[in-house]
């Protein structure tokens, strides 16, 4: 009887052994279909970090060596990659899917904050750049409007739905839009440090002259994002208008560079934002000090921190667009674009 029961018990063993094994293999080859949906999956620890503030710490630069660049962007594809080299989702039309982000994403009960900056002639641009968020940026989710501006007597009455609410925040004007772009950084991170922990969960940081075409939603949230710039998405990393001066804190090598992001949209987990604009800032500083000036500014210093500072997500350029580019066949529609305007009158 004791052998019957072994014998028996053997079976049943190797029966589920089998069973597993083609349970597995049906998994396996089942995986590769949804594979891309779990970089969109929240991690806990993103929605209960608390601040840690250094202030007073001096600015290290992160060693060059320390980051090898890949080799495969030397020679740009020409359709639009879904994949970093670091493995880093590329977020375009196709490569999610909307209905089970917003299951996802919206019990979590998320504040998404924007800030913008509406000074001198820029102040033109609010009323349509709220007037498009409102129909397409973030809808069904809470969203907080931080408008920096010299004039808030000028900021134009724009009807917010329920649970989006707008803050302005008076700032100076200076005499020469450098110094508007250069100081930037450093408000977005002081406004970060007294009170925009406290008012949202993330934040992203957008240029008010643009507008928004299509649906902007919880794709776009991770922890560190960044968005590929229009004019240098199809060309090869030489190409690239990077800051190629050594004795500049953004300065990058001829061997470095990823992609080159455009500083009109970058933004991610508040905590994150802050570190990030801290970095920058401080690069911006340690040029000053010098008496220079990276080649395009604060864009200059966004793009050498991502170079060290790997974006967790980056936006296709369709979250980034030019109006006066014709529409490349990669792109399946236009989300967020800045307007043809005249750029030298708006900056006299």
């Amino acid at each position: 009887m004791s052998f019957r029961r072994l014998a028996l018990g053997l079976a049943l063993c190797l029966l589920a052994s089998v069973s597993f094994w083609a349970l597995w293999e049906y998994v396996k080859n089942w995986l590769p279909v949804f594979s891309y949906e779990p970089f969109y999956l929240p991690c806990p620890e993103l929605f209960n970090i608390k601040l840690q503030y250094r202030e007073g710490k001096p600015f290290q630069p992160v060693a060059r060596s320390q980051y090898p660049q890949p080799k495969l962007l030397d020679q740009r594809p020409t359709q639009l990659l879904t994949l970093t080299p670091w493995l880093a989702p590329i977020v375009s039309e196709g490569t999610f899917n909307p209905e089970l982000l917003h299951q996802i994403f919206q019990p979590l009960n998320l504040t998404v904050g924007v800030t913008v900056f509406a000074v001198g002639k820029y102040v033109r641009f609010t009323q349509s750049f709220l007037e498009s968020a409102e129909e397409f940026f973030m809808c069904g989710y809470q969203v907080h409007y931080y408008v920096f501006t010299h004039d808030p007597a000028a900021i134009p009455k724009v009807q917010l739905g329920p649970g989006r609410f707008l803050s302005i925040v008076p700032v100076q004007r200076h005499s020469h839009w450098e110094e508007i772009s250069m100081r930037r950084m450093e408000t977005i991170n002081q406004l970060i440090a007294k009170r925009a922990h406290q008012e949202v969960d993330y934040l992203f940081c957008l240029d008010v002259d643009m507008v928004f075409r299509n649906p902007w939603g919880p794709e776009t949230l991770g922890d560190l994002v960044a968005a590929i710039h229009p004019g240098y998405f199809s060309v090869p990393r030489q190409q690239f208008p990077y800051e190629r001066r050594q004795v500049s804190a953004a300065f990058v090598a001829d061997g470095e560079g990823d992609f080159y992001y455009g500083g009109a949209v970058f933004g991610g987990q508040v905590a994150k934002v802050y570190e990030f604009t801290r970095g920058c800032h401080m690069g911006i500083l340690a040029d000053k000090a010098n008496g220079i000036m990276a080649i395009w500014q604060e864009e200059s210093h966004l793009n050498r921190r991502f170079i060290s500072h790997k974006p967790s997500k980056v936006l296709s350029p369709e979250y980034l667009w030019d109006d006066r580019k014709p529409l490349p066949p990669s792109l399946k529609l236009i989300r967020f674009s800045t307007l043809d305007k005249d750029s030298s009158w708006l900056r006299s």
